[in-house]
């Protein structure tokens, strides 16, 4: 299936604002970008254009964007689907009572039980105190999925737990770096869901809705994480300190600039774009602050001076 309309239309504007306009080369004058993006996805396939694409280079490079958003959308669209679509017998499924532990009854089977687990118990807590405790790369994603799973089941009369639940986030960055983007704006849509269902209490509503900022922050930041990972082979660089946010405006705190180049402003600007409903980001680091705005296509600018972005050959 096809993306939508608002997502062609998102993806266009994306795609401006990351893609120099082409020039006349050696493959003659491109054509337009719709037939490109036709061909790629074989909607409407043109042997011309495709000849085009390999031999011009601006035009194989948007021909290998599109490619690479298709394949995120067709991907982000099978996971919400298969979550939809999810159905759960309503026959409840009967199993014959068993005593899995009557051997217990005579105490002298306990014996060499008892002796082994002593000997499991103090390696483990000899480990514990050496070691210490610490999140590896498995344990923060399920850490990240299981804190999503809470908020996502927490009572909408309680909106105070899952605030709780999110500061494991700020308390533990390595968290936000095994946070998928697709998970948390699931997590998005439950919360707005829970805010309507308490829409008469504006206290309710209101903490309701810095949750959902929040949330709208860590999957901006997942977004570019993804992307980093995608053309760099690493992830973002540093770690987010705090995130804050409501109504599609958010502040994200880093420990360190995350920009290193003008292809990072290019991935920022695309994550932006990405995370629905944003419509102002504040980038805090130590030494400056970026801001990307809808109104300008996301482009990202150092506060109070020119655009950071590079500048489009002409």
């Amino acid at each position: 299936m096809s993306p939508t309309k608002d997502f062609e239309k998102g993806l266009r504007e994306a795609l401006s604002a990351i893609t120099p306009p082409n020039e006349v080369n050696e493959a003659g004058d491109c054509p337009e970008p719709e037939l490109i993006a036709c061909h790629v996805r074989g909607t409407k396939t043109d042997d011309a254009v495709g000849t085009h694409i390999s031999t011009c280079k601006e035009c194989g490079q948007f021909a290998a964007d599109v490619r690479r958003r298709q394949k995120l959308y067709d991907r982000q669209k099978a996971a919400f689907t298969a979550v939809a679509e999810q159905k759960y017998s309503s026959v409840p499924i009967l199993r014959e009572t068993f005593r899995p532990f009557a051997w217990m009854l005579s105490w002298k089977a306990l014996v060499p039980e008892l002796a082994f687990v002593g000997v499991i118990f103090f390696v483990l807590a000899f480990n514990f105190r050496s070691v210490g405790p610490s999140f590896g790369p498995v344990t923060s994603q399920n850490a990240a999925v299981s804190t999503m799973s809470q908020i996502e089941n927490s009572d909408p009369k309680k909106p105070h737990e899952s605030a709780v639940l999110l500061d494991k986030f700020r308390d533990h960055p390595e968290l936000v770096s095994q946070v998928d983007a697709a998970r948390v704006a699931q997590a998005r849509k439950v919360v707005i869901e829970k805010k309507a269902a308490v829409a008469g209490d504006t206290n309710l509503s209101n903490q309701w809705s810095l949750i959902e900022g929040k949330l709208q922050g860590y999957e901006f930041v997942a977004h570019y994480n993804s992307l980093k990972k995608q053309t760099d082979g690493v992830g973002t660089l540093g770690k987010v300190a705090n995130v804050e946010g409501e109504n599609g405006t958010i502040t994200i705190s880093f420990d360190q600039d995350p920009l290193t180049g003008s292809q990072d402003s290019k991935l920022l600007s695309t994550s932006a774009v990405e995370t629905t409903g944003l419509n102002h980001v504040t980038i805090l680091t130590p030494d400056r602050s970026w801001k990307l705005d809808s109104k300008n296509d996301f482009a990202v600018a150092a506060a109070g001076a020119v655009s950071h972005q590079a500048p489009k050959p002409q």
